[in-house]
């Protein structure tokens, strides 16, 4: 098949035509794919910010509370520490001397 040189002419006219269009659509999906990324990227880093907020702030809860507690239960234990040294120097005590306290 022979196409002379005016067929040619529009033909490649025509190619080029369609190479634009072509180059013209994939360069827009190209931007509204890059603009979507874009959005779901600042999305995702919305939700991390907001993540790692709500973390900090339990830690700083779960801190406070901790030093509550220790506050309130240290005394204590150093309460009952003291009371089981007492216990335990009495019971080697009334060991060592049962008559003196089973006659009282």
């Amino acid at each position: 098949m022979h196409i002379n040189g005016g067929k040619l002419k529009n033909l490649l006219s025509v190619f080029s035509i369609l190479n634009r269009g072509c180059i013209y659509a994939y360069e827009n999906l190209r931007s509204q794919f890059f603009s979507s990324v874009s959005s779901s990227l600042d999305v995702f880093d919305a939700a991390n910010t907001s993540l790692l907020t709500s973390i900090d702030t339990s830690l700083e809860l779960d801190n406070d509370a901790c030093a509550k507690i220790n506050f309130m239960t240290i005394p204590c234990w150093k309460d009952l520490i003291r009371l089981k040294s007492d216990h335990c120097y009495k019971i080697v005590e009334i060991t060592d001397n049962p008559g003196k306290y089973l006659l009282d």
